[in-house]
């Protein structure tokens, strides 16, 4: 076994980091030997891994463990996202470059229209009936009740959206009438997106859609919404993710567990994101001026075991200024990040981990 000194040992077994003078790379191996000779032993010693790293020249610099990892901010509201509110945006401005910015346009929501002249006096009709699917459900067949109050255009379109939420039992659908002056009776429904949708049929019988000229048979027109998203009421996490990644250049979007990931392409030292002041922000739980940074990796094979290790931080020899005082924080499993005094100081650094 080699030869070491009193005070290596002393250090050693009191589970402390060994503090070497010279670069960490180089005594890395004899580390390793000297530590197997004497605490293999007694059975602490999990690993030992070492490295150089360079302070970014801001706090924090981030240190993982294993390979380097790229910049990286998760919002904290888990999907489906409420969009309905148009033309939000969100702003990300990856590493130096200049801020980029992703527009979700609103969406636009499916009708049934009337075709020309329908009735507006249903008082001495007997039809009261007609089938209706919202936003892709099964047809429901509904009734306009009671026909002789119904001597207005105004009050049928009242009926007409009545007797569609009532079978619905909630809020699905409006009706007006002659709204853009055209002389018809408008179904539109109440979801935005390329899901949604009113489609009109004739009852089996007692029809009225022939006297109110509503459905594609009895001579009207239905358009279905449109949109980035098939419900802007409950957007998925794919659905802005892939949005995202259609329009954005220098970052990518991910999901995780529900949640939006804001990720950079670079890794290491130089990446960087950060969350401009977007109006998506809340929805996703974003943080206006949110600055993340990518980590540089020791290269180890794997996280430590546990969160039981020793980080010893030493000034590397080809340092041209004296480093001021470093303190590592937010110790995990996979890596720890570092502040210096001086925050803009980008000196490399010897790493030593030692697990117990």
């Amino acid at each position: 076994m080699d030869k070491f000194s009193q005070e290596d040992a002393r250090i050693l077994e009191s589970g402390c980091p060994v503090l070497y003078k010279t670069k960490a790379g180089e005594r890395l191996l004899d580390l390793q030997r000297i530590l197997k000779g004497v605490v293999d032993l007694q059975g602490i010693l999990k690993g030992v891994v070492g490295g150089t790293i360079k302070l970014n020249g801001v706090n924090p610099t981030p240190v993982s463990f294993t390979a380097s990892t790229p910049a990286k901010v998760i919002g904290t509201e888990v999907a489906p996202f409420d969009l309905s509110a148009n033309n939000k945006t969100l702003i990300v401005t990856p590493e130096a470059s200049s801020p980029e910015i992703i527009t979700f346009d609103g969406g636009t929501s499916g009708n049934s229209k009337s075709g020309a002249t329908p009735l507006t006096d249903l008082s001495s009709q007997t039809g009261h009936k007609f089938g209706v699917s919202v936003n892709g459900s099964e047809v429901i067949e509904v009734s306009l009740g009671d026909l002789t109050s119904l001597t207005s255009g105004n009050s049928i379109a009242t009926a007409i959206a009545t007797a569609i939420n009532t079978a619905f039992e909630g809020s699905v659908v409006t009706c007006s009438w002659d709204a853009d002056s055209s002389g018809k009776y408008s179904i539109e429904s109440l979801m935005l997106g390329k899901d949604s949708s009113v489609v009109i049929t004739p009852a089996v019988e007692d029809s009225v859609t022939t006297a109110l000229k509503l459905g594609l048979i009895d001579g009207g027109s239905e358009v279905s919404g449109d949109g980035d998203f098939d419900n802007y009421a409950k957007v998925t996490i794919d659905e802005i993710v892939n949005k995202i990644n259609e329009d954005a250049t220098n970052f990518v979007a991910d999901g995780f567990e529900g949640k939006v990931v804001i990720q950079s392409k670079e890794i290491g030292k130089d990446s960087k994101i950060t969350i401009g002041n977007g109006t998506i922000n809340s929805i996703l739980g974003l943080t206006n001026g949110d600055v993340e940074l990518g980590a540089q990796g020791l290269g180890h094979l794997c996280n430590m075991l546990n969160e039981n290790n020793k980080v010893s931080l030493q000034q590397h020899a080809d340092g041209s200024n004296k480093i001021k005082k470093l303190s590592i924080t937010n110790k995990t499993v996979s890596g720890f990040d570092i502040y210096c005094e001086t925050a803009d100081d980008t000196s490399n650094v010897d790493v030593i981990v030692i697990e117990f």
